[in-house]
């Protein structure tokens, strides 16, 4: 059954989706849907931070941004894109994206005991909900 937080009325109102073209976006086929996602690896046997970025935001916004210190510390990053953000496909709805992040770690091949999952704003969410997993 299809929540009703999903609907286009209160999903509507809590998502901005903006579009952009970049050529550092990937993208991953999942149940449902395909997400874009940018990764930086740096180290592949360190921890690998998955950022949720907030509900008016892009993974373009970060790209250029303040996450970089963390390469320094030899984190690797992923910025994983919400469904109809950027030039992920589908329609972001509340609830049916709390299986996004599971189904992306997995799908990248990444290990859950080495993924800290991080959320900004609305991307607490799903950061919460993928670490309660």
């Amino acid at each position: 059954m299809k929540s009703i937080l999903d609907s286009p009325t209160i999903s509507g109102r809590a998502f901005f989706p903006r579009n952009y073209d970049l050529d550092e976006v990937k993208l991953l086929e999942l149940s449902g849907t395909t997400l874009a996602y940018h990764h930086t690896v740096v180290d592949p046997i360190s921890l690998t931070l998955l950022h949720f970025h907030g509900n008016g935001e892009t993974i373009a916004d970060y790209l250029n941004g303040q996450f970089h210190q963390f390469y320094k510390l030899g984190i690797n990053i992923v910025f994983m894109e919400y469904r109809g953000y950027g030039q992920s496909f589908g329609v972001p709805e509340l609830v049916a994206m709390l299986d996004d992040g599971e189904e992306f770690v997995k799908g990248l091949g990444l290990s859950f005991d080495r993924v800290v999952a991080f959320g900004r704003s609305m991307g607490s969410l799903y950061s919460i909900e993928l670490a309660a997993r």
